[in-house]
C-alpha cells in the first residue's frame, strides 16, 4: 500500500496561514478591549521627552513591536523645538511619524495620519493615528523643552518640566499655548493615558540619573530624567500595573520592576 504525502513546503504554508489567523484574532481581540481614544490594548507604550527620543534610545525594541504588530503607542512630553519658532515643531513630528510609517511596513505615499483632540485628566491632548497600521498612535502634550541643564529659553518663558517638577514654576504652558498644566494635572494626563491605554509594557528613559543642575555641562539631558520620573511616580502612587523598563541616553538599563 502506498500513502501519498504531502509536500512539506504545502504543509508549511497551512501552518503559517493558521498562526497568521491566530495573530490577527489576537489583534481583534486587543481592539475590542481597548478604551477610546485608543485603538488597542496591550503592547507597548513609550514615554518620552522629544520627538527623536524613541529612534535613538528606544531601538531597536520599538522596531520589533512594529515588526510583530503590537499595539504601539507612544507619549512626547515635549516638542524639543530647542526655544525655536516657526514650524520647527512640526517638522520634528512630522520626522518621528514618517519613521514610524516606516518601521510599520507602510509606502510613504500611504502614509497619512489622523488627528484628534481628545480628553484625558480633563485636558485636551494631540492623539494622532496611522491610518495604515491604527495599532501605531502618538500622543504629542508639546511642553516647552528645556536645554540639556533644563534651565530652559526665552521663547518659552524659561518654563521647563525641571522646573516644574522642583516647583520654581507652579505652571508651564504648551508651546501652542493651547494648554497649561500644574505638576497634579500633568500627573493626571499621564494616570489617565496609563489606565485607558492598558499596556503590557511601559517604557520611560532614565529615573535614576541625576536631575542636571543649572549650568551644568556633562549631565543626563533634564527633559529625560525629569519626565521618566514623572511617569514613574504616577506608576507608584497610582499601583499601575505593568513590565517597566527604563533607558538611559546611550544604553539599555534594566528592567525596573513588575508592578502588580
Amino acid at each position: 500500500m502506498m500513502f501519498a504525502l504531502r509536500p512539506v513546503s504545502r504543509w508549511l504554508d497551512h501552518v503559517t496561514d493558521v498562526l497568521f489567523a491566530i495573530l490577527l484574532f489576537s489583534q481583534l481581540v486587543k481592539y475590542c478591549k481597548a478604551d477610546k481614544p485608543f485603538n488597542c490594548a496591550g503592547g507597548s507604550i513609550y514615554f518620552v521627552a522629544h520627538p527623536v527620543d524613541t529612534l535613538l534610545y528606544q531601538s531597536p525594541d520599538i522596531y520589533h513591536d512594529f515588526y510583530v504588530y503590537k499595539c504601539v503607542t507612544t507619549v512626547v512630553f515635549t516638542t524639543g523645538d530647542r526655544g525655536l519658532d516657526g514650524n520647527f515643531t512640526n517638522s520634528l513630528e512630522r520626522g518621528l511619524q514618517a519613521a514610524y510609517a516606516f518601521m510599520a511596513g507602510v509606502e510613504e505615499k500611504e502614509a497619512t495620519w489622523d488627528e484628534d483632540k481628545v480628553e484625558v485628566g480633563d485636558k485636551k491632548v494631540l492623539l494622532r493615528s496611522l491610518n495604515k497600521a491604527p495599532n501605531v498612535q502618538v500622543i504629542y502634550l508639546r511642553l516647552p523643552g528645556g536645554k540639556p541643564d533644563g534651565q530652559g529659553f526665552d521663547s518659552n518663558h524659561g518654563e521647563t518640566l525641571k522646573k516644574l517638577y522642583q516647583g520654581s514654576f507652579m505652571t508651564v504652558t504648551t508651546t501652542d499655548e493651547a494648554t497649561t498644566y500644574t505638576l497634579e494635572q500633568l500627573r493626571a494626563v499621564i494616570s489617565g493615558i496609563l489606565k485607558q491605554r492598558k499596556a503590557v509594557d511601559i517604557r520611560i528613559m532614565d529615573k535614576t540619573a541625576a536631575i542636571a543642575k543649572d549650568n551644568q555641562k556633562e549631565c543626563e539631558h533634564a527633559d529625560h530624567s525629569t519626565s521618566a520620573r514623572i511617569v514613574s511616580d504616577v506608576i507608584a502612587q497610582d499601583e499601575i500595573e505593568g513590565k517597566v523598563l527604563r533607558w538611559a541616553s546611550s544604553e539599555r538599563i534594566s528592567t525596573i520592576a513588575y508592578i502588580e
